[in-house]
C-alpha cells in the first residue's frame, strides 16, 4: 500500500470517532475521519459534505450532518448522550482493554469519570467497579487483583451481550 489507510481501517476510525462524539466528544475527529475515508476511496454525498467542514464549524457540522452520514453509511451510532451511546462507548473502551491496548486503570478511570452511576444494568455495574478500582488504587481497598478480575469478567460480559441497554 502507498501509505494510505485501507477503506476498512478508515471506516472503523470513522465509527470510533462517531461513537466518542455520541457521548459528548468533539466533532473534529469525526470530520478528520470523514476526510480519511474519502482519501481511502469511500465516497458518499454526506461524507463529502462533512469532510469539507471548517475546523471552527466541526462540532456544529457533526451535530447537524453526523446522524445523516451515519444513516447513509449504515452505521448504528446512537443518539448523542443516550444510554445506548454510552453503552457502545463502554464496549469500545472494553474492546481496547481486552485487546491489551488499554490498562485496567485507564479503563476504570475513563469509565469512572463518565457519570455512569445514573444508569441501571451494565453501565451501573461499571460505575460500581470503577469506584472500587479507585479505592483499590488509593490503597483503601486492599484487593486490587480481585477488582481487576471483576473488571475482566464485566468486560467479557459486556462484549458478549451486544444487545444490553
Amino acid at each position: 500500500m502507498d501509505g494510505r489507510r485501507s477503506l476498512v481501517e478508515s471506516l472503523e476510525t470513522l465509527r470510533t470517532a462517531s461513537v466518542c462524539w455520541a457521548v459528548g466528544g468533539a466533532g473534529q475527529p469525526v470530520v478528520d475521519a470523514a476526510v480519511d475515508a474519502l482519501v481511502a476511496g469511500h465516497d458518499t454525498p454526506m461524507l463529502r459534505v462533512l469532510a469539507g467542514a471548517a475546523r471552527a464549524d466541526a462540532d456544529h457540522e457533526t451535530s447537524e450532518l453526523g446522524p445523516r452520514l451515519f444513516e447513509e453509511l449504515g452505521m448504528a451510532i446512537h443518539p448523542r448522550w443516550s444510554e445506548s451511546a454510552y453503552l457502545d462507548w463502554a464496549r469500545l473502551l472494553v474492546g481496547e482493554y481486552m485487546a491489551g491496548e488499554r490498562s485496567a486503570s485507564s479503563l476504570a478511570g475513563e469509565l469512572g469519570a463518565a457519570g455512569l452511576s445514573q444508569y441501571d444494568g451494565p453501565l451501573r455495574e461499571w460505575a460500581d467497579v470503577c469506584d472500587l478500582y479507585g479505592l483499590a488504587e488509593s490503597g483503601v481497598y486492599g484487593l486490587r487483583a480481585e477488582v481487576e478480575r471483576e473488571i475482566r469478567e464485566l468486560a467479557a460480559q459486556l462484549l458478549d451481550d451486544q444487545t444490553a441497554v
